[in-house]
């Protein structure tokens, strides 16, 4: 006697859903089920949510490259920041007219691993206090293996301030995107920065490294 045969045993070689098949009106909601009736995974339209059953396996992963862009626009990395434990106003200073080495910023990143996103710096900083001879501030990413600057990511102001309130400090972020210009692969960068005139003081306050997704 041969074994039964039941409509379960029976697999199509290509399945189609009908979400109005799984439409539940009472609970306002689509529920696909497995063969057993368990729910494999549930849609909430009153609030948009899904819920996925402990039946559920992945077999893709999610890289790192994946963007965030239905979160968020953009991701701020904090490299440097100056300060004291009220909460004040201090900073990195320098007169030196030759790019100055911003130690405490050391960081690794690979480019490759953002693809499709726009890389920029940005700082607080000021080119001295209001009421100072001219000069100019300037901010850049050095890539320590290669010994040199990331071509684009250098930016600058003559802002000055002498007092910061509030929000008071200038901030400045590039207009460049430089990923680009980064080798692929992890290696370390830092941050320096210089002034326009030698014996002209200058201050940076934080600076960031702006991923934007957008």
């Amino acid at each position: 006697m041969s074994d039964r045969v039941s409509q379960r045993d029976i697999r199509p070689q290509a399945v189609k859903f009908v979400a109005s098949q799984y439409y539940d009106p009472k609970e306002n909601t689509i529920n696909f089920k497995d063969d057993n009736g368990v729910s494999a995974f549930k849609i909430e339209l009153n609030n948009g949510t899904i819920t996925f059953g402990t039946n559920v396996k992945f077999n893709a992963s999610i890289t790192k490259g994946v963007s965030p862009y239905s979160f968020v626009p953009e991701i701020q990395m904090f490299l440097l920041g100056g300060g004291s434990s009220g909460g004040g106003t201090g900073s990195y200073y320098t007169d030196q007219a030759t790019y100055q080495n911003l130690n405490a910023s050391k960081f690794q990143i690979n480019p490759s691993e953002y693809p499709g996103c726009s890389f920029y710096l940005e700082c607080n900083m000021r080119a001295g206090a209001v009421g100072d001879p001219a000069r100019t501030v300037y901010v850049d990413l050095y890539d320590v293996a290669a010994a040199a600057t990331v071509t684009d990511s250098e930016i600058s102001t003559t802002e000055q301030d002498s007092s910061p309130g509030a929000g008071g400090i200038p901030r400045i972020r590039g207009t460049t995107n430089f990923r680009g210009n980064m080798t692929s692969g992890s290696r370390d960068y830092i941050v320096r920065y210089k002034s326009s005139d030698a014996g002209a003081f200058v201050d940076i306050f934080s600076a960031k490294i702006i991923i934007d997704f957008t």
